[in-house]
């Protein structure tokens, strides 16, 4: 049903749009319904849609709604009435015909349009349209008028256009001629009247204009021919006057200028000859008077000048000779004053002279003073430039000064100027010399024609010495630098006042300038300028009088032991070590007696001694109050024995036996492990006088190490011991821990080298003091090399290598990164001692860094195959694993689910497995059994026993041997047998030093001691109707199926097997194979991992 539902909607769709294709291409429109779909049944007007019955209460696709035409569910007809444009015919809607419309619906007739409209379509037409201006009706057409004609909206017909006006096709009025354009046919545009004529507007022709009148193209009126111009009749333009004539407004000719007057072309009237200038008439221009002759205006001639004046060519009148000009006569006018005269006046016939200190140019109209620098002597056309060495300060000069001493100047100069610093003159000068500045010798005047001299004077032992032109300094060679510090000049010397700036290289000053008669000029500091320089090596002697330098004496005071010693000129320092010497006080005495008084003290001493400083006091002279100076020098070790100068001991300070109370020559306690000493302080006793000594140790002989650091009260850290370091390279056993024999007061450190983890990288590992090495190497390890040492005041540090692994051990060994210090050698180093439980010998050679070889495997019973089988088949799976990776990794996975099966099937097979049980942290592993079984188990050992293998070769045939098996009770186990079993247990130490048994034939480890009388004996623990039986399956690297490692661990600490450069992780522990035995009449059988 929903089916036929949905086909009708989409076939009444389909017609709706039928018929919606049908109504928008006809031009009915919809009005109403009938019963009967016949035109006859519709309205005047209206016709049948297409005899399309419509179901009424729908809607069609226009949104008409038909429930108007009856009740729901009815069907009807539908009428439409014609549309506009179209009227009935009583057959059908037909078109309107050309000319005629219909703007109504459901129309019978049409209607024609009004005069002036057209249809809006050729047929079908809805309404009239009217014509525009410009044209006219015709049926549906509106047409363009012709030219010549035209028409306003609305017309039918066109009107032609009047005389003077012009239209072109389609114009709604005719366009008049403007002025100066005339018309002669109506249908062609207005032309422009050519030039000479002219016309006014709505013109039909142009008219000639009169004489004295133009015009130009398209000309409503013609003009006046202005004044300077004339023209005949039908001019288009007026001539112009030629020069020298003239004419009026509409004039015809032109009249010539009268004399005195001129005209150029185009005139309108002739103009007067200005001043100056002339005319004969009937000319374009007047002619300039000549120089030296005027005129007035409108002159037929000219006038000559009268004396002292004169005129320029064209002149109106003449004129009197300016300033700085005259004239007398003569015939090119007026003259320039020579130099050195000028006139004030105008119209002068001659000139006046300057006076002296003024000049004057040429045609000068007065003269100007000399400016300064500059004089004249009168009647000078320039002032003169003073010359060197002289000056005029003030104008108008007729004469210059002269420079004084110390001055100088140029030409020109105004003012003379002071010479620059180390510069003078003698006066006069127009340069300045340069001052002496080399004072070895007195220097000779540098100008001779003066007649003037030097003379120097000398700051020498605190007193100014007068020396002659070259003669020698007084300080000879011993000054470094001579400064002058003043000159001063008069008529006939130059003096210099010098002073020793600094002593030569290598000399001290002997006292310095005191004294304000020591200071003069630009030495203008006291206690700044050496007086006198001496070696500092000589002041080892007092210095002696001098002849020529003084008559005084000289005495000298010493800083030495904490005094100031007395001494007099010649005689030796008090000191026997010093190396050199410094002044800290002069005193010179004056001319007159009075001694020199010198202080000195002890500046260096010598190399390979040291200096104990004390303070000078403060009642000295100078600079020598409270001066920390030497008061002494000794040697490294001269305190090695305490020396006789320290009266009242020595104090040797450091803790314990290092120091001590000596007295004098005694020797120091730590004398024979101190190589320098050092004085620290000094007292002298008050009453006694006994000086005594604070010493300590400040360097260790070779070899030795400084520790035991302290802080004295002073705040220096001094050294407390002096002790044997070890030696780099040196291999020891107790280096297994971080000791030594004393940690001297200093933070120990110990570095081990080591590898650790699946890549075994290498790293080193710090421990502290009494710290063990790392465990890797702790317990494996036999002995360790001190690889390297350092040492400072507060930490040592020590860098360890392992030197050799246990014979029972394999090693891992370093690699090119890993050297240190005195280990210098890859590949030498172990860096991790694995437990294998097989004693290994010594390998042959070093092995490479590339590769760590494997001990060697000591022999068992059962042969070995060749290393070098197993490493070729060992390289060639690897290289396989590697080509062929993803599919191993499948291969892989495979494996592990089989064998998690299989365990699986193990665990659950064994029925005897739940009273397994654990004796604790040394892993055996107990099961235990009925009573009844046990003969089973020793008629398994007697029928086996000739079947049995060591070292774990074959479990199945050489396990009930190894089963030391006693009944509690009635039952018991062949004596003979068990002290042979017995005496192939021998004790043995782990990794983590705990003991275990190890059988030497089969290779089986426990804990349980089964020598004979040991502590744990054969037996096992006795219970009703039950035995024990601990089985340790052996741990040995022999293989059972001849690989080079086997993983067999149930617990137990990893142990890692190298063979050629390849290494496995494999499970090492006591119990690497655990049996799993079941009672029943199989064979027992070894499920390894079960």
């Amino acid at each position: 049903m929903a089916l036929h539902l949905l086909l009708f909607l989409a076939i009444f769709s389909w017609t709706l749009a039928d018929v919606s294709a049908q109504f928008e291409a006809n031009v009915y429109k919809y009005t109403g319904c009938i019963d009967d779909c016949s035109n006859s049944e519709c309205p005047s007007g209206h016709r049948v849609y297409d005899n399309y019955w419509v179901q009424f209460g729908a809607t069609d696709s226009y949104g008409q709604s038909y429930s108007m035409c009856g009740w729901a569910w009815q069907e009807r007809c539908r009428c439409h009435g014609c549309s506009a444009g179209y009227f009935d015919s009583l057959t059908d809607c037909a078109a309107c015909p050309i000319g005629s419309y219909t703007s109504s619906v459901a129309s019978t007739s049409c209607s024609t349009c009004p005069s002036g409209q057209r249809t809006n379509a050729a047929s079908a037409a809805t309404g009239c349209v009217v014509c525009p201006a410009g044209k006219y009706a015709l049926l549906d057409q509106c047409n363009d008028c012709t030219a010549g004609t035209y028409s306003s909206a609305e017309s039918s017909t066109c009107s032609a256009c009047s005389t003077g006006k012009y239209s072109q096709g389609g114009a709604a009025s005719c366009t008049a001629c403007t002025a100066g354009r005339y018309a002669l046919d109506t249908r062609t545009p207005c032309a422009d009247c050519s030039a000479g004529k002219y016309a006014e507007a709505e013109a039909a022709l142009c008219t000639p204009c009169a004489n004295g009148k133009y015009s130009g193209a398209a000309a409503s009126s013609c003009d006046d021919c202005a004044a300077g111009t004339y023209a005949a009749g039908a001019a288009s333009e007026c001539t112009s006057c030629s020069a020298g004539t003239y004419s009026n407004t509409a004039s015809t000719l032109c009249t010539p200028c009268s004399a005195g007057r001129y005209s150029s072309a185009a005139a309108a009237t002739c103009s007067e000859c200005p001043a100056g200038t002339y005319s004969l008439g009937a000319t374009e221009a007047c002619s300039n008077c000549p120089a030296g002759a005027y005129s007035t205006s409108s002159a037929a001639a000219c006038f000559p000048c009268g004396s002292g004046t004169w005129s320029e060519p064209g002149s109106g009148s003449c004129t009197a000779c300016a300033q700085g000009k005259y004239r007398l006569a003569q015939p090119d006018g007026c003259s320039d004053c020579p130099g050195g005269t000028y006139t004030s006046d105008v119209g002068r016939s001659s000139c006046s002279l300057c006076g002296v200190g003024r000049y004057a140019g040429t045609a000068a109209t007065t003269c100007t003073d000399c400016t300064a620098g500059k004089y004249s002597t009168g009647a000078a056309e320039t002032c003169s430039d003073c010359p060197g060495g002289k000056y005029s300060s003030s104008e108008a000069a007729s004469s210059c000064s002269t420079c004084g001493r110390g001055e100088y100047s140029t030409g020109g100069a105004s003012s003379c100027a002071a010479c620059d610093d180390g510069k003078w003159s003698v006066g006069d000068s127009s340069s300045c010399y340069e001052l002496a500045d080399n004072f070895e010798n007195c220097p000779v005047h540098p100008v001779s024609d003066h007649l003037v001299d030097n003379e120097c004077n000398y700051l020498y032992q605190n007193d100014w010495k007068t020396v002659a032109e070259e003669g020698a300094s007084p300080f000879g060679n011993t000054c470094g630098s001579l400064a002058m510090c003043q000159h001063e000049s008069s008529a006939t010397e130059d003096d210099y006042y010098i002073a020793c700036a600094e002593c030569a290289d290598g000399l001290i000053p002997l006292g310095v300038n005191s004294g304000s008669e020591s200071v003069r000029g630009a030495c203008s500091s006291q206690g700044h300028y050496p007086v006198a320089c001496v070696s500092p090596t000589s002041l080892a002697t007092c210095p002696q009088e001098e002849d020529g330098l003084t008559a005084r004496d000289h005495d000298c005071k010493y800083f030495y032991n904490g005094d100031w010693v007395e001494k007099d000129g010649g005689e030796q320092t008090p000191f026997t070590t010093c190396a050199s010497y410094s002044v800290c006080d002069a005193t010179y005495g004056s001319n007159g007696g009075m001694k020199n008084e010198f202080h000195i003290f002890c500046a260096a001493c010598p190399d390979n001694y040291k200096s104990f400083m004390e303070d000078s006091g403060s009642d000295q002279p100078g600079t020598c109050g409270n001066l920390a100076a030497i008061s002494s020098c000794y040697s490294a070790n001269e305190f090695a024995t305490c020396p006789s100068y320290a009266t009242g001991g020595c104090t040797y300070l450091g803790p314990g036996t290092f120091g001590g109370s000596r007295s004098p020559e005694m020797t120091a306690p730590s004398s024979g492990v101190c190589k320098e000493y050092e004085i620290i302080s000094k007292s002298t006793d008050s009453i006694t006088g006994l000086i005594s000594y604070d010493v300590a140790c400040t360097e260790c002989k070779d070899g030795l190490e400084a520790g035991d650091y302290f802080t004295h009260s002073t705040g220096r850290t001094l050294l407390g011991s002096c002790y044997d370091a070890p030696d780099a390279g040196s291999d020891q056993s107790s280096y297994k821990s971080c000791t030594a024999d004393d940690a001297h007061g200093k933070t120990v450190k110990c570095n081990y080298l080591s590898s650790s983890g699946e890549d075994g990288a290498e790293q080193w590992s710090g421990v502290g003091y009494g710290e063990n090495a790392p465990q890797n190497l702790y317990a494996g390890c036999t002995s360790f090399t001190l690889c390297s040492y350092a040492t400072t005041e507060t930490n040592t540090t020590m860098n360890f290598m392992c030197s050799a692994c246990k014979p029972d051990h394999v090693s891992t060994y370093n690699t090119e990164a890993g050297v240190e210090g005195a280990c210098s050698s890859s590949g030498t180093f172990p860096t991790k001692c694995v437990y294998t439980g097989v004693t290994t010998e010594s390998p042959t050679a070093a092995p490479t860094p590339a590769r760590t070889p494997s001990p060697t495997i000591a022999p068992t019973p059962t042969p070995t195959p060749p290393v070098n089988h197993v490493e070729n088949t060992l390289i060639w799976m690897s290289n396989f694993v590697s080509a062929h990776f993803e599919l191993f990794l499948g291969l892989l996975a495979l494996v592990i689910i089989l064998l998690g099966m299989g365990a699986y099937k193990c665990y659950h097979n064994d029925k005897y497995r739940d009273r397994y049980d654990s004796d604790g942290e040394r892993g055996d592993s107990m099961w235990s059994f009925d009573a009844r079984d046990v003969d089973r188990v020793m008629e398994r050992q007697a029928s086996q026993r000739t079947g049995a293998t060591g070292g774990g070769a074959s479990y199945r045939n050489g396990m009930s041997q190894e089963l030391p098996l006693m009944n509690s009770g009635s039952r018991s186990v062949n004596s003979n047998h068990h002290r042979e079993l017995q005496e192939e247990w021998v004790e043995r130490m782990d990794p983590n030093g705990v003991k275990y048994f190890e059988n030497t034939r089969t290779r089986r480890a426990t804990w349980t001691d089964r020598r004979e009388g040991g502590d744990g004996g054969l037996g096992v623990p006795e219970g009703p109707g039950s035995m024990s039986i601990r089985n340790a399956g052996s741990g040995s690297g022999s293989s059972r199926r001849g690989s080079a490692g086997v993983n067999q661990s149930r617990r137990g600490s990893a142990m890692n097997v190298s063979l050629s450069g390849v290494r496995e992780d494999v499970a090492s522990s006591t119990a690497s194979s655990s049996n799993r035995f079941e009672w029943n009449d199989n064979p027992m059988r070894d499920e390894e991992g079960g």
